[in-house]
């Protein structure tokens, strides 16, 4: 599938869903890195996509959430 084929695909799940949040996953989020922070994270802007209060300063909030993974591996 073409990259032009796929985002009209993701748009296209998007508008049936009603939300959708994109996010590259880095080095860091799959604990590559060997950061204290490993794990993923969501851009404080986007959390009304996945909670329905705003989340408060030092203190974490979980939810499981259905996602799809797009591989692409770059040479």
């Amino acid at each position: 599938m073409q990259q032009s084929e796929k985002l009209t695909s993701l748009l296209e799940a998007a508008r049936k869903i009603g939300r959708f949040y994109c996010k590259y996953v880095t080095a860091n989020d799959v604990g590559l890195t060997n950061a204290h922070q490993e794990g993923l994270h969501i851009a404080k802007p986007a959390w009304n996509i996945f909670f329905e209060t705003q989340g408060v300063k030092g203190e974490n909030k979980d939810k499981y959430v259905k996602i799809h993974i797009d591989a692409l591996v770059l040479h």
